[in-house]
């Protein structure tokens, strides 16, 4: 007969471990429903960042905030996810659902505590410049080296949602032809005319870059970049985020980008790629979409 301590005679063992040391990827801690905050109690938080955005965060606790608005999607939850995962310094998601109320979607997610990279530029040092850029390098090589998809989708396998296309939520689009007639498409809505022509020409003869579509954050800038003691704590914004074409990252960083040399050094220091051909053309789209 097993003696009392044998551990073989009781059977599996319950698992009594805290959700909360279950890594938040795999095994999110969803309050219960009556917890949840929907647009009526958020207003009563402190808002974060720009009150031109399309999206509303709130402060709602030391270490949590609420991003909601009619632009924000689970597609954001997926990509914060998957950044996690792959070590970038993202908010971690505690939850995700719609409002009953406005049915814009809801993210609770981590509040990273920090000073946004570009109000701080200007006073940092030479050495802490470098190491930003090595921090950021380090991150666009990572969303560069993750496993790519077959088709332009969010993280989540649905449409996109990007600020250049009409509609925002678009595709998901299966090649890049696809994709690029769908560009053409929210353009001509916005711009007719012989230039509307000759950029439809210009768009159709970029190159192909295969059949292989790259995790791309899509807005990536200093004003999505926060800081800590002169290094980078955390990267904000995927609400664009999703699976692109090579050249998207450099491209839509360029059109984000308010201090222009900041740009050239990233190009320089390997930040973004060199994707001179389609940045060139890419600066006309932004042209008639802003």
């Amino acid at each position: 007969m097993p003696s009392s301590n044998d551990s073989s005679s009781e059977g599996p063992r319950p698992d009594t471990s805290s959700p909360a040391e279950s890594s938040p990827d795999t095994h999110l801690t969803l309050p219960p429903i009556a917890t949840r905050l929907y647009f009526s109690d958020l207003k009563q938080y402190r808002k974060l960042g720009n009150n031109k955005s399309h999206s509303h965060v709130y402060h709602i606790s030391p270490d949590r905030v609420a991003k909601t608005g009619p632009r924000v999607t689970p597609g954001e939850a997926s990509a914060l996810r998957l950044a996690h995962e792959r070590g970038i310094p993202v908010p971690t998601v505690h939850d995700v659902y719609q409002d009953p109320e406005t049915s814009w979607w809801v993210l609770i997610l981590s509040h990273i505590s920090g000073d946004i990279l570009d109000e701080e530029w200007d006073v940092l040092t030479a050495d802490e410049k470098q190491s930003i850029f090595a921090s950021l390098k380090t991150i666009t090589t990572t969303l560069r080296s993750t496993k790519p998809s077959r088709c332009i989708s969010s993280v989540d396998l649905a449409g996109i949602t990007d600020s250049v296309f009409l509609p925002r939520y678009s595709g998901p689009f299966i090649n890049e032809t696809e994709f690029v007639q769908a560009l053409i498409q929210s353009l001509s809505a916005r711009q007719e005319g012989p230039w509307m022509q000759l950029l439809e020409k210009m768009l159709l003869a970029m190159p192909s870059h295969g059949g292989e579509f790259m995790f791309t954050h899509g807005r990536l800038n200093p004003q999505n970049v926060l800081l800590r003691g002169g290094e980078l704590v955390g990267v904000l914004d995927w609400a664009e985020a999703g699976y692109y074409p090579r050249y998207w990252e450099t491209v839509k960083a360029a059109f984000w980008q308010a201090d222009l040399e900041f740009f050239l050094e990233a190009l320089e220091r390997g930040v973004l790629e060199g994707c001179m051909w389609e940045l060139g053309v890419m600066l006309h789209v932004r042209d008639i979409v802003f």
